[in-house]
Formats: C-alpha cells, sequence, structure tokens
C-alpha cells in the first residue's frame, strides 16, 4: 500500500516546553493549524525536532509548508529552508 504525501501549510499556535533533544536540536510540544487545500483547517498537537538555527523564528503566528502522510497525518516533513 502506498502512503499519499500531502502539501499542506501549517500555522503554530503555540510553542510548548522542550521535551528533550536530538543532536542538540531541541524537541517542543506545539499546536498546530494545518490547512489542506479543500478541506476544512484542523489542529494538530505534536512534538516536533527543531533545527536549533530555526528555533527562534518558531513562535505563534509563525506559517511554513509542510508535506504530511495520508496515512498517519500527524506525520509532518518540515522543508525548515522555507522558515525564515
Amino acid at each position: 500500500m502506498s502512503d499519499e504525501r500531502i502539501a499542506v501549510t501549517i500555522q503554530v499556535l503555540y510553542v510548548g516546553q522542550q521535551q528533550g533533544a536530538i543532536d542538540g536540536d531541541p524537541i517542543l510540544e506545539v499546536d498546530l493549524v494545518v490547512v489542506e487545500r479543500g478541506n476544512p483547517p484542523r489542529p494538530l498537537a505534536t512534538s516536533l525536532r527543531v533545527p536549533m538555527a530555526k528555533l527562534a523564528l518558531l513562535r505563534a503566528g509563525t506559517e511554513f509548508s509542510a508535506v504530511i502522510s495520508g496515512e498517519r497525518p500527524s506525520v509532518l516533513d518540515i522543508d525548515w529552508s522555507g522558515l525564515t
């Protein structure tokens, strides 16, 4: 079975506490809104590994592009280079 990948826009509602780190990059709890073309916006509470260089840019109101898994929509593939 093939997993469909869906392009979405993400809006950050809340950035919470650091839950840990991987290779120096913090893992943060976040509340997001996922906007998928043709569907109503939907909330998503998850944890994200955030590159240290992008940490200051991730705050409430930030929007960025991502790709989600059609089978597991809480799995995000974020192009961090687009977050400026």
